[in-house]
C-alpha cells in the first residue's frame, strides 16, 4: 500500500520555486479561499475579485524566487495578491475615485469609533458600502498596514489625499455604526 507524502509549506515553497505545478495547484488550493476574500474587499464585484486574486497566483509563481525566508511566506503571498489587486483597481479605475484635498486641513483629534457588538463579518459587510475610494484606503492603511506614502505611490495621490481619504471613511464608518447601533437599540431596547 503506497502512503501519501504530505509536504510542508518549505517543501512546496522549494518545488514552486523550481517550478512544480504540482506544488502550484496545491498552494492554489490551500491559499485560494483567503485570497479571494482579500482581493473582495477591494473589488464591488466577485468577477474582478477572483480576475484579481488569479492574477496575484501568478505574480506570486513568477516571483517566487525573490522570496528569501524572512517573515512568513503567507504573509509575502498575501503583500503579492494585494499589490496585484491594487495594480488592477488603478487600471480599472484610470479617473480614479479620489479627488486632490490637499488644500484642505485635516480635522485635529482621533476619530473615535463606537463599541459595537458587530461580528467581523457584519464589520467587513459594513466597510464594503463605503464609498469605494475611502474603502480602498482604509483597508490598505488599517488592514494591511501600508503607509500614507505606499499608498499615495500606489493609487498616484498625494499623502495629504490618502491622510484625508482615511479620516472621511473613519467618519463614515463611525456614523455607520452609530446608526447600527441605534437601530439594533430599538430593536431589543
Amino acid at each position: 500500500m503506497r502512503m501519501e507524502r504530505k509536504d510542508t509549506p518549505e517543501d512546496l515553497i522549494a518545488l514552486c520555486k523550481r517550478g512544480k505545478s504540482r506544488a502550484q495547484r496545491e498552494l492554489f488550493k490551500m491559499y485560494s479561499p483567503l485570497f479571494l476574500n482579500i482581493c473582495m474587499h477591494y473589488f464591488d464585484n466577485r468577477t474582478d475579485a477572483e480576475d484579481a486574486m488569479v492574477r496575484g497566483f501568478y505574480n506570486i509563481f513568477r516571483k517566487v524566487g525573490t522570496y528569501r525566508g524572512e517573515g512568513p511566506f503567507e504573509a509575502w503571498m498575501r503583500r503579492v495578491v494585494v499589490n496585484t489587486a491594487i495594480d488592477l483597481y488603478r487600471k480599472n479605475h484610470r479617473n480614479g475615485f479620489f479627488t486632490d484635498l490637499s488644500g484642505l486641513e485635516e480635522e485635529s483629534g482621533p476619530v473615535i469609533m463606537p463599541a459595537t457588538n458587530l461580528e467581523n463579518k457584519d464589520l467587513l459587510k459594513l466597510i464594503h458600502q463605503m464609498p469605494a475610494g475611502y474603502r480602498m484606503v482604509f483597508l490598505l492603511h488599517t488592514i494591511e498596514g501600508f503607509s500614507h506614502a505606499e499608498i499615495a505611490g500606489k493609487l498616484g495621490m498625494t499623502e495629504s489625499t490618502s491622510r484625508t481619504q482615511l479620516l472621511k471613511g473613519r467618519k463614515w464608518l463611525q456614523q455607520a455604526l452609530g446608526a447600527h447601533e441605534t437601530k439594533e437599540s430599538n430593536i431589543y431596547g
